[in-house]
């Protein structure tokens, strides 16, 4: 039961990133120079038949890639300097030791906030002024808000699961 668990969580955070990715696709496509071919392409992949939607990349949406890309950063930092002690899973290696360097020696978790950093990037570029999903309308369509309510409730559940299980178990 575990395993079938574990499937369904990792076929939903695979649509979710699919989404995500087209989404950003998209933006960025529809920032580039346009021509007649790829406004055609765009309006179909946007369900609009009357030219491309207003999808641009805003100042916004670039806070969103920067905070995503240094979010990243930091969670690789932070699984590069645990070494053998990481894990995705909670558990003790053989002569575990408290790590104290790097990103460790400034934050006790320094790679759950970075987690929510990430988080709130992504939320910015999928969700906010600009993207595909606001411009197109997708957000105001019965798919649009299923895909905006699992996406809070991912976060949601992170927030739990990390603040609330996670950290306690590890300390």
């Amino acid at each position: 039961q575990k395993k079938q668990h574990v499937l369904t969580k990792a076929m939903i955070q695979s649509i979710m990133t699919a989404i995500l990715f087209a989404d950003t696709f998209v933006t960025v496509a529809c920032g580039i120079p346009r021509t007649a071919r790829g406004d055609k392409i765009l309006a179909g992949l946007s369900g609009q038949n009357s030219g491309i939607p207003s999808v641009t990349i805003t100042p916004l949406y670039l806070v969103g890639v920067l905070l995503v890309s240094v979010g990243a950063y930091a969670r690789t930092l932070c699984f590069n300097e645990l070494g053998r002690f990481f894990t995705f899973d909670l558990a003790l290696r053989d002569k575990h030791e408290l790590v104290t360097t790097g990103p460790y020696a400034i934050v006790r978790h320094p790679a759950y906030p970075s987690r929510f950093v990430v988080l709130l990037g992504i939320s910015i570029c999928a969700f906010g002024p600009g993207s595909w999903w606001k411009e197109t309308g997708q957000g105001n369509t019965p798919v649009g808000k299923l895909v905006f309510t699992a996406w809070t409730a991912t976060v949601a559940r992170d927030i739990v699961v990390l603040m609330g299980i996670m950290i306690p178990r590890e300390e």
